[in-house]
């Protein structure tokens, strides 16, 4: 029952438009599509506006584990962990790749996902993503 609410709403085209309109600086304009290829698994690509290459390409599978859904990163075997609090899924998770350490913070309900994904340098400085504290606010559109 978990898995299927989860499932359906993580499914689906999102775009964080209305962000941008608000407030053009605070982000760029992206389209993220996550295709259900089959029943526990999803294709997941990220596109900036007007390109029709994805700037990232993922495949998760989809599994359940001591209460939480684990989006298993095939690729690299790293596991986005959603825990449900109330009507949200939240995952809240970090690690480090050679010299980087990447955070991952969601949170994800009907219609809605905001994410922070972001990558440190050994400087501290960020790499990759938005501020600590700022989200890309993606509401779904199919």
């Amino acid at each position: 029952m978990l898995m299927d609410l989860f499932c359906e709403w993580f499914q689906g085209s999102f775009n964080n438009r209305a962000q941008t309109q608000e407030d053009p600086r605070s982000a760029r304009y992206i389209m993220a599509i996550h295709d259900r290829i089959s029943e526990r698994q999803f294709y997941c690509t990220y596109y900036y506006h007007r390109t029709k290459t994805p700037y990232r390409e993922m495949l998760f599978d989809v599994k359940y584990h001591d209460g939480s859904i684990h989006l298993v990163e095939s690729a690299m075997g790293r596991s986005l962990i959603f825990n449900q609090e109330g009507s949200t899924f939240i995952c809240k998770v970090d690690y480090r790749v050679n010299d980087k350490l990447y955070f991952f913070d969601a949170y994800l309900t009907n219609g809605l996902y905001r994410v922070n994904d972001r990558c440190y340098g050994l400087d501290g400085e960020v790499s990759r993503g938005l501020k600590q504290d700022d989200y890309f606010v993606f509401k779904k559109t199919n």
